[in-house]
């Protein structure tokens, strides 16, 4: 694939997961959550495992069992939320591990747009800042009181600056003295 020009790369894993060998934990799955009721979607839904826009509803025990034993359908999704007039992409993972199969895929489709990765392993805090500020520049409306909820927002006046210097009276930083 990499002699093609698309990404690969190996995963070390123990399972082979997305595989007809994984039938067993699916059907373990599937029978724990026998009782499970989904409800209609309230946004949204781009499946993985069907590769196009899912009904909540149908995203039953089977739906769930498929998405273990079955091939990730991943591009067909990417281009089904693409289709769907998407045009801004946040991944919300713990690491990036998504955002640059979904760049390719948006790329592979002639869009050139940005992928936004919502955190970074060590350093989560600068990098929901980071996207949030990456959100707000891509002119997504954000509610800043909802994400800090104990915090007040300043409201700064709509004038031009000053440009004058102002020297705190208490001290005097002019001669290096506090």
């Amino acid at each position: 694939l990499e002699a093609q020009g698309a990404f690969a790369r190996l995963v070390k894993v123990d399972h082979p997961f997305h595989h007809p060998l994984m039938r067993p934990a699916s059907e373990a799955l599937e029978a724990a959550l026998a009782d499970f009721k989904p409800l209609p979607a309230a946004v949204p839904f781009f499946s993985t495992v069907t590769g196009e826009r899912c009904a909540g509803e149908s995203c039953n025990a089977a739906y769930w069992g498929r998405g273990i034993r079955e091939p990730v359908r991943f591009a067909s999704a990417v281009g089904a939320l693409a289709d769907f007039g998407a045009d801004v992409w946040l991944e919300l993972n713990a690491h990036p591990a998504l955002a640059n199969p979904v760049q390719e895929c948006l790329l592979s489709r002639g869009a050139k747009t940005a992928v936004i990765s919502s955190a970074r392993r060590e350093r989560e805090f600068e990098s929901v800042l980071e996207a949030a500020m990456d959100l707000h520049r891509a002119g997504v409306p954000l509610d800043f009181s909802a994400m800090t909820p104990s915090r007040h927002l300043l409201s700064l006046p709509a004038y031009a600056w000053e440009k004058t210097r102002w020297w705190n009276e208490a001290s005097d930083a002019r001669d290096g003295r506090l």
